[in-house]
């Protein structure tokens, strides 16, 4: 059975981040450029300040300071990268539940049911001193 030394599994961790919204994972590209340390020229093709910014910021949104980055490049090395980046490691969009835009359902479900609730039990309240019958 194969085992990974323990170092291995250490030194090694997911490289995503969000940018503009949108999730990118470079785990496969920097695992192929280490696996690969003696011939690397083949699998960098992405600009080293990008993937610098990635492997400094692991898991956050990195969308001011990889625009910033971006703006640095000419536009054509700045398009090739982003549509390298657009093709070959997007993996979807920021998860949006808990933004406002579904958080108001569910505080105006629980504010309707809160009044019905509260009208059922005045109802019951009052109901004890009301007869249900009239005896003329």
């Amino acid at each position: 059975m194969f085992e990974m030394p323990a170092a291995s599994l250490m030194s090694f961790y997911r490289v995503w981040a969000i940018w503009e919204k949108s999730i990118y994972d470079l785990t496969d590209y920097f695992y192929t450029i280490n696996a690969n340390q003696g011939n690397t020229g083949p699998y960098t093709f992405l600009n080293s300040d990008l993937t610098d910014i990635f492997q400094q910021q692991p898991g956050q949104d990195i969308t001011k300071p990889l625009n910033a980055a971006l703006a640095k490049l000419d536009s054509t090395t700045a398009q090739e990268n982003i549509q390298c980046l657009k093709n070959m490691f997007y993996v979807g969009e920021q998860d949006f539940r808990k933004e406002a835009r579904c958080q108001v359902q569910n505080y105006l479900l629980l504010v309707v049911s809160s009044i019905l609730v509260a009208s059922v039990a005045v109802k019951c309240e009052y109901s004890h001193d009301f007869p249900l019958s009239i005896d003329l």
